[in-house]
């Protein structure tokens, strides 16, 4: 058994996370803005905002015993100042306060694959773990530009530490990515329908972030990412909405006019997937298809209402 400290555990890859290791039986820390719900045995939640000023001592004292830190937390929309208090500012308080623990505790930070430079690529290029990444916020949004500052802060942690940058990432209430295309009356008008989806079910990606965790760190970077994908047409299909196509010119056109060009060129570029990492960390045996996957999420989705 470890004993595991998870920030952002309310969210809802952090929710997933917090069940796969309480089912394998890990001590759970769960570090969340809000109170949250109650999480059962073996978790104690802790409630923090990683992005103030003091988070650092209460991290501190959370992190007593934690010999892994899985860092989920971040914020997914808003200003740029929004991103700098609670992806970058949260960051820098979590190292600040393991920095302060004996034995420096394991970080695996939990990214994402919008780090990377992908308006610059050409279409269907192989996308792998050593790819470019954002430089700054005008290659792309604010969101991206924090996350790839974040994990270069995490290079100077002296500690053992991993970046998984998990795919769109789905499962029951989250079956839509903007990559799909544009959504409008049923239908979606999609500049790539053909174009291969870097799916990963939550709960697959869960466990296989856990499986990081047991694992020496031999690869410092992984793309979570299926070996297998569907692409935007098979996944629109799958959801029950209509791909029409559009020409990639004019949403790029569009997007140039509105001040989207570089965001839209990386969120539709058609590329390739390197997932021979990911296969490390991903049981093929157990993986259902694309489509059962969905309809599971969606009976899932039905259970809870």
């Amino acid at each position: 058994m470890t004993r595991i400290m998870i920030t952002g555990s309310s969210g809802f890859l952090g929710q997933a996370l917090v069940q796969a290791a309480q089912a394998q039986g890990h001590s759970i820390v769960a570090i969340s803005r809000g109170t949250g719900s109650k999480m059962g045995t073996g978790i104690h939640p802790v409630q923090i905002d990683l992005g103030a000023s003091d988070a650092a001592e209460g991290l501190k004292a959370a992190l007593t015993g934690v010999e892994v830190v899985i860092h989920a937390a971040a914020s997914f929309a808003g200003t740029a100042d929004a991103h700098a208090r609670d992806t970058f500012g949260a960051t820098r308080n979590l190292l600040k306060a393991m920095s302060q623990i004996e034995p420096l505790p394991r970080l695996v930070l939990i990214s994402s694959l919008s780090v990377f430079d992908v308006a610059n690529l050409n279409d269907h290029a192989a996308l792998d773990e050593n790819a470019p990444l954002v430089t700054d916020a005008s290659q792309r949004d604010a969101y991206a530009a924090a996350k790839a500052a974040q994990e270069r802060l995490i290079a100077d942690y002296e500690g053992p530490h991993q970046i998984i940058r998990p795919g769109a990432i789905f499962g029951p209430n989250r079956l839509w990515s903007a990559q799909l295309g544009f959504a409008k009356a049923g239908r979606v008008f999609c500049p790539g329908p053909d174009t291969l989806m870097p799916a990963i079910e939550v709960s697959r990606a869960a466990r296989a972030i856990l499986q990081a965790v047991t694992q020496p760190i031999d690869t410092k970077v992984i793309n979570l990412i299926e070996p297998t994908q569907p692409t935007c047409r098979d996944w629109l299909a799958a959801i029950g909405l209509q791909a029409v196509p559009v020409p990639a010119g004019l949403v790029h056109l569009v997007g140039k006019l509105i001040g989207r060009s570089a965001a839209w060129r990386a969120r539709f570029r058609p590329l390739k997937y390197d997932t021979r990492q990911a296969e490390n960390l991903l049981d093929p045996a157990t993986r259902p298809t694309f489509a059962t996957q969905i309809a599971h999420a969606k009976q899932a989705e039905q259970d809870m209402q």
